[in-house]
């Protein structure tokens, strides 16, 4: 078996700008929403009535997408839990805007 064979994509490769692209994140934000949706019981947060490492996960991509003006609307599910992990005070201190390193507008 020759080098080539295993160095070779099976795929061509996606070039990339290293801007996020918007219909991908709106593609995971829907089956996000639709597990989320199908959970009638799974109380405020992804998985019950507690943040957990889903939570955790989300809200960053929350906050990116409204950074390029995403409406999150479109999701009442995540935007459910978003506004649920924003009440806890750890969520909101972990905001980008917050951080040491943040640009100021």
């Amino acid at each position: 078996i020759g080098q080539s064979q295993y160095s070779t994509p099976s795929r061509p490769r996606r070039e990339s700008s290293g801007l996020p692209n918007p219909t991908e994140k709106r593609s995971t934000f829907k089956a996000i929403e639709a597990l989320l949706a199908a959970d009638a019981s799974r109380g405020e947060f992804c998985f019950g009535e507690r943040p957990s490492l889903a939570d955790v996960y989300l809200v960053p991509q929350v906050e990116s997408a409204r950074r390029f003006q995403v409406d999150v609307s479109r999701w009442p599910g995540i935007a459910a839990v978003d506004q649920a992990c924003l009440r806890l005070e750890a969520f909101r201190l972990a905001a980008p805007a917050l951080q040491p390193d943040a640009s100021q507008p």
